[in-house]
């Protein structure tokens, strides 16, 4: 495996933060600075809280993770609101794609769409209720 490196935007939500949280719609803005998740080939505890959405997948899928050490760069210094939840997940989801040979280099963030990256994060928590 060679080093893998993903950049993600941060993310403010403009309306609907809360109503997000139930289900509905929002409207949000990415922009920058990014979030930057490197993985490497290396035996390694992973970073992510193992009741976040990026642990949950990561925990699916362990398996791929087996061998592998995760850098993740919060540019905002953890301080929280700007979708590093969110950044993990993203990061932790194209990984899969990467290692199963589906994701090509230079993807387009927009084309997430085409994977289903909603409906399998969604996935994650349908036996919770909000």
């Amino acid at each position: 495996m060679q080093r893998v490196k993903f950049r993600i935007p941060s993310k403010t939500f403009l309306l609907g933060e809360y109503l997000a949280l139930a289900g509905g719609p929002a409207l949000l803005l990415a922009h920058g600075p990014h979030f930057e998740c490197e993985f490497n080939e290396s035996q390694q505890d992973l970073p992510f809280h193992p009741d976040s959405p990026a642990g949950i997948w990561m925990d699916i899928h362990d398996e791929i993770y087996k061998n592998t050490a995760i850098s993740f760069k919060d540019p905002h210094g953890e301080s929280g609101g700007f979708g590093a939840s969110t950044a993990q997940f993203i990061a932790a989801y194209l990984y899969v794609l990467a290692q199963q040979k589906m994701l090509r280099a230079g993807v387009d963030l927009n084309d997430m769409q085409k994977w289903a990256v909603l409906e399998d994060y969604r996935n994650l928590f349908e036996d919770e209720e909000i």
